[in-house]
């Protein structure tokens, strides 16, 4: 064989916002693509299962055939009652944790990874996966060095403490993130964005 061809590929990383923006990008997405990670940083965040489950039903209003996968902002509300609902949902992939700052609508993000570590035991016995921006919200840090920081200061912790957390590092672009998920556990995984290999300090 010498030639793989994908028909309708999963899109494993995906923002469409929300309302008359929402409705025109996900007619473009289903053209493509047969389903998505849904990413649930909107200007209102989708902090709960009933949340995502809204938002779940307006997607596919406007696109029938389309199968999103969606995820829930990790929040500081997150509590057994909610990843039990969390779980229960079958439209909902996963739980993704912002970094306060570092990105767009993460202002309600995460201050302090430590402090969900309770969490992510409960996502773990629960078999939710963690999603994660892998980056760090430090001005003193090159923005080129900011993934490598984070895996160092956060990632590492997580993985050793948490073996059968089943963990996504979204977007990686270092190839100190490539070698982290080479060499994790086998629940360690990541995605690619193809646009961030574009860019460099020009």
């Amino acid at each position: 064989m010498n030639e793989i061809t994908i028909i309708k590929p999963d899109d494993m990383h995906l923002h469409i916002r929300e309302g008359q923006i929402m409705h025109t990008v996900i007619k473009h997405t289903a053209k493509q693509f047969a389903r998505a990670i849904i990413m649930p940083n909107l200007d209102k965040p989708i902090i709960n299962a009933e949340m995502a489950h809204d938002y779940y039903l307006d997607i596919k209003k406007a696109a029938p055939n389309f199968e999103p996968l969606m995820t829930v902002y990790f929040n500081e509300d997150l509590n057994k009652d909610v990843l039990d609902k969390i779980q229960r949902l079958d439209c909902i992939f996963g739980i993704k944790l912002y970094p306060s700052g570092v990105t767009t609508n993460s202002e309600k993000g995460i201050k302090s990874i430590d402090d969900c570590f309770p969490i992510f035991e409960d996502m773990e016995s629960k078999n939710i996966p963690l999603l994660l921006h892998g980056e760090v919200n430090d001005p003193s840090i090159d923005i080129f060095d900011r993934e490598k920081v984070f895996i160092d200061r956060y990632l590492e912790k997580i993985c050793r403490t948490f073996p059968k957390l089943r963990i996504v590092l979204e977007h990686i672009s270092t190839k100190e993130a490539v070698d982290f998920v080479v060499e994790a556990h086998k629940d360690v995984a990541a995605t690619i964005t193809p646009q961030h290999m574009l860019l460099n300090r020009n």
